[in-house]
């Protein structure tokens, strides 16, 4: 079975997956589907049949704003004027980015039409997104489906809509070009796009969700599908998604979670409304979503993680169904402060001050990028990504894959990439870091 948009076995709960895929078998999965051969991806990043021709891109501009801040989960931010990239969505299958001059690149998987340029081929190497508005301060890459805010505030999503989660009224029928999504106005500051639903927080601190709602993770009361935007919360700064649980994190600090949410022994309680987060009165800045666990970053930049650890992926020695938690437990090794967070299916990544990029967790597929042979291996504790040298505090990731943008703005990938999601213009997944190609001089 191939790790495809129409497979979705893998992406449930733990226990579902975990008893019936070993490591072996998850990487023979994602790797033999690709394999060592390129026979239906083309260099110019699309299958024969729906290819077409995409201008090369420039580099300039200054930077936009994060789904997560910009620093975490699925949207980062380079922060800098000048930079090649100053934006890296990691999606569960494609990878999105917006460079310097606002326009908008997406790459990998495109079987829901969510690369956004009006065809469902895969793309391996990235495409110019056309149709968001004048230029582009955000992007958010989901499961089937992509997101985006122009400079205007005014929010357009396209690919997959199996549940709503585009968000403009209508479920089914997807779209391989953005639409705008009018029920939000202009007045939209972030986005983030879950697997099946969508997240966005407007200039006035209130959260709107809609979409796949059958454990709560759209948070207005209900198990409900939500096919519009509806208000959440007010008084957010932050919002994150994953598969079936968003966090945010309010103005005042505090953390709230709700959807499929890790109860104290180790197993699932659906939870409707937004619920606080026990953190021993910690006030945090940012939050990242995984497949199964969570981290953030309070204001002192001490990083916690919660939720399953049979991966190791909490980052604190252990790993295993009994190390489970449900509030927040801190990863003491590493040094500094934190200021970049991530969090795939079963590993994190986190960039401490001065730009030390850092992994821990499942190594099924490569996606630590330190090199060690995929197929089963994990780290408990964070590993020194060192090939990339300082990356300031961008990292990304939502599933099998990671992605960086170095120092200089330039952006790099690792992990899972059989369908072309790292951007190199390959179908070989990746142990190391690689160059995203023909985004950069």
């Amino acid at each position: 079975m191939c790790l495809s948009g129409s497979t979705l076995a893998v992406r449930r709960r733990p226990p579902a997956w975990r008893s019936g895929l070993t490591a072996q078998g998850l990487l023979a999965a994602v790797l033999g589907c690709g394999g060592q051969t390129t026979e239906n991806a083309q260099d110019d990043g699309g299958i024969a049949a729906d290819s077409s021709a995409q201008d090369s891109p420039s580099s300039g501009g200054s930077a936009g704003t994060g789904g997560s801040a910009g620093v975490g989960g699925a949207t980062l931010d380079a922060g800098g004027g000048g930079a090649c990239v100053l934006q890296l969505a990691a999606g569960w299958e494609h990878t999105c980015a917006v460079k310097g001059d606002h326009s908008l690149w997406c790459w990998g998987n495109n079987d829901s039409g969510q690369i956004g340029d009006g065809t469902k081929g895969t793309r391996i190497t990235a495409v110019r997104v056309d149709g968001v508005g004048p230029s582009v301060s955000t992007v958010s890459a989901g499961g089937g489906h992509t997101c985006a805010v122009d400079a205007a505030g005014t929010l357009w999503c396209w690919g997959a809509n199996w549940r709503g989660q585009l968000g403009d009224g209508t479920k089914d029928v997807g779209t391989s070009q953005p639409v705008q999504i009018s029920a939000l106005g202009s007045s939209v500051s972030r986005v983030s796009a879950g697997y099946l639903y969508t997240c966005a927080v407007k200039v006035d601190g209130t959260l709107w969700c809609w979409g796949a709602n059958s454990h709560g993770q759209a948070g207005v009361g209900t198990k409900a599908d939500q096919l519009l935007p509806a208000q959440v919360a007010s008084g957010v700064s932050e919002v994150a998604t994953g598969d079936e649980r968003t966090c945010a994190v309010k103005t005042d600090g505090t953390l709230w979670c709700w959807g499929a949410i890790t109860s104290s022994d180790g197993t699932y309680v659906d939870k409707t409304f937004p619920e606080q987060i026990p953190a021993d009165a910690q006030h945090f800045s940012h939050v990242t979503v995984g497949t199964s666990h969570n981290c953030a970053i309070n204001v002192a930049g001490k990083l916690s993680c919660w939720g399953w650890n049979w991966d190791g992926q909490l980052g604190n020695g252990t790993f295993g169904s009994s190390t489970a938690s449900a509030t927040p437990v801190e990863v003491t090794s590493l040094g500094g402060a934190v200021v970049g967070l991530a969090a795939g299916q079963t590993h994190s990544c986190a960039v401490e001050q001065g730009g030390t990029l850092s992994c821990w967790g499942s190594n099924a597929v490569g996606q630590l990028g330190n090199g060690a042979a995929a197929g089963g291996s994990l780290e408990s504790t964070p590993v020194l990504i060192d090939s990339l040298g300082p990356s300031g505090s961008r990292v990304s990731t939502r599933f099998y894959h990671t992605c960086a943008l170095r120092g200089d703005g330039t952006p790099w990938c690792w992990g899972a990439n059989v369908d072309g999601r790292l951007g190199d213009g390959t179908v070989v997944s990746k142990y190391t870091p690689v160059p995203v190609v023909k985004l950069c001089p």
